[in-house]
């Protein structure tokens, strides 16, 4: 028997995410999140893990801004 679940907000077949911040200095920085996915339908949001050691986490640390990316997924 087929039930339907109705629309959900999904990450399908994505193999990565892109976290663009700048420092204080307005330099940017691009990280690749392979660790990351949708973590709540509403509202709409998804979660990626950064380290510490990672410049990227200092940008977001300092800055509190930051972009989210999802490039096309191609066969």
């Amino acid at each position: 028997m087929k039930r339907s679940f109705g629309a959900r907000t999904v990450a399908y077949r994505l193999l990565v995410f892109l976290v663009g911040t700048y420092d204080i200095y307005k330099k940017p920085n691009a990280m690749v999140a392979a660790w990351g996915g949708i973590c709540s339908s509403y509202p709409s949001s998804i979660a990626v893990s950064v380290r510490p050691t990672r410049q990227t986490y200092k940008n977001l640390m300092a800055k509190k801004e930051f972009t989210v990316s999802i490039p096309p997924w191609n066969r």
